[in-house]
């Protein structure tokens, strides 16, 4: 199977041995053409603002600067813990998606019981949802787990997403404890 770039450049070898001058126009998106091509270069995503404050179990700290990633139907999800959450549509379009679905902020939790629920990622890229413009919003949700990686995604409603991050760093006794995340007093 040729690849797009093969094809561009055998209908412009063709053309110059007929004689015929053939314009190539160089199309300058937000994403180039295909993920599965050589040379694919994903353009870099420029979050809206810095993620918030990391207020967690000790044991979250070892999240911090690694990513984790799901391919699921045509895009790749990459959960970066307390940072960001981002999607890439690995589908060989000309227009592929490529952006932020949220940005960490903070916990969402139950006061009755003081445990976290989900993580909470906000400040996502602009999405449609019916006549409305909103920003993309991911819950995180931590569950225990023998190694630690995605294991599902989900949009619940537009623009809206669930995702479940699997890490026996999450079995740890007091990791969904809110008071195990105050700073302890000197």
């Amino acid at each position: 199977m040729l690849s797009w770039l093969s094809v561009i450049l055998l209908f412009y070898y063709l053309g110059a041995i007929e004689g015929v001058k053939v314009n190539i126009k160089v199309v300058e998106t937000h994403s180039q053409i295909g993920q599965g091509q050589i040379g694919y270069r994903a353009t870099k995503l420029k979050p809206s603002r810095d993620p918030g404050p990391l207020c967690s179990h000790p044991v979250s700290k070892q999240l911090l600067g690694k990513c984790y990633e799901l391919e699921e139907g045509e895009y790749k999800y990459r959960v970066c813990p307390f940072q960001n959450i981002t999607q890439h549509e690995v589908a060989l379009k000309w227009n592929a998606y490529h952006g932020i679905l949220g940005i960490w902020q903070q916990w969402s939790y139950d006061p009755l019981y003081s445990t976290f629920l989900f993580a909470h990622y906000t400040d996502g890229d602009s999405c449609t949802k019916g006549v409305k413009t909103v920003s993309r919003v991911t819950h995180l949700y931590h569950v225990c787990g023998k190694r630690t990686h995605v294991t599902s995604v989900s949009e619940p409603q537009t623009c809206q997403y669930n995702i479940t991050l699997e890490s026996p760093l999450f079995c740890h006794e007091g990791f969904g404890d809110v008071f195990s995340a105050l700073p302890e007093d000197n």
